[in-house]
């Protein structure tokens, strides 16, 4: 029932857009789409932390290269934290671990002119990555999905030289239908310029290109007496067929910006059909003000 009533209240609203422009009837088609894998994933009730393609990623943690996709096959080398790793396949194998399904890899791994190939877990593996430095390293990893709080866990780390300098839990964005590996998950740098005591500016973000679907820019700042400090969240929905909210970073380093202070502007809009043009509805903005320790808002 609960499947027909959202069915028949979006074919409704397709039917009331059939005279709008082809891109809002391509977004109500998209949302139908994201509910019918919601219920699928609702019925299966199985949750998909990861699935790596071929290419480059780096170890989360300090992890073991098997000699098949098994953990009870004899270890070919054990990787240190932060080292690169070429991923050359997904073996289609998986196995069950803190409510999550996770995967086996084929895998190739450097070190000292030598190659070894085996197979890793992507439980162990970076979900994002950014370089700090020529041997420093931020990794955000999964680790498990937290069935009563509906949400997936992970971590947050600085790596150097194979040594984790810093480690802490890290809840990611709210994914509706438990398969994090659909969203679009980067780390990036900004300039951390006129922010006080602050070597490095991370923007951690994640979003999906579904209507309605919550995407958003965490704000981590790596400290010059080495800590990292979790600073304001970005959160905007993606544009559905009646509104969209927005909401951007004004930096010190940007125009508009002032020394130690970091400002968050949310704008809403909405959509009328008649004109066929988004209308601001809403502006609001909240500074939060670096003491070069921590942030107080204001």
């Amino acid at each position: 029932m609960f499947l027909y009533n959202l069915l028949t209240e979006f074919a409704q609203k397709i039917d009331e857009s059939g005279f709008a422009p082809l891109d809002r009837r391509k977004a109500v088609l998209k949302r139908i789409i994201f509910l019918l894998l919601t219920c699928a994933f609702i019925a299966n009730a199985e949750y998909y932390p990861s699935r790596f393609d071929e290419g480059f990623t780096y170890s989360a943690i300090e992890t073991r290269l098997f000699s098949f996709a098994a953990d009870t096959s004899e270890t070919v080398i054990v990787i240190p934290a932060g080292e690169l790793l070429e991923i050359k396949e997904f073996t289609g194998e998986t196995f069950m671990a803190d409510s999550c399904s996770w995967g086996w890899y084929r895998a190739r791994y450097r070190v000292e002119n030598r190659e070894y190939d085996g197979f890793v877990r992507d439980r162990n593996l970076a979900f994002a990555h950014l370089p700090l430095g020529l041997d420093t390293l931020f990794v955000f990893s999964l680790s498990g999905f937290n069935a009563t709080d509906n949400a997936f866990e992970g971590a947050i780390s600085i790596i150097s030289d194979g040594q984790i300098l810093f480690s802490e839990d890290y809840r990611p964005n709210w994914t509706p239908y438990g398969r994090m590996f659909d969203y679009d998950v980067t780390a990036s740098a900004a300039n951390p310029q006129n922010l006080t005591n602050v070597r490095k500016l991370i923007v951690f973000y994640s979003g999906l290109d579904v209507s309605g679907v919550q995407c958003r820019e965490d704000l981590f700042l790596w400290t010059d007496d080495g800590r990292l400090v979790e600073g304001p969240q970005a959160i905007s929905l993606s544009e559905d067929e009646d509104s969209r909210q927005t909401t951007v970073f004004i930096l010190p380093s940007t125009p508009g910006g002032e020394a130690d202070r970091i400002s968050l502007r949310e704008r809403i809009e909405t959509f009328n059909r008649e004109t066929q043009a988004w209308m601001l509805t809403s502006e609001q903005t909240s500074d939060f003000f670096w003491t070069g320790s921590r942030f107080e808002e204001h």
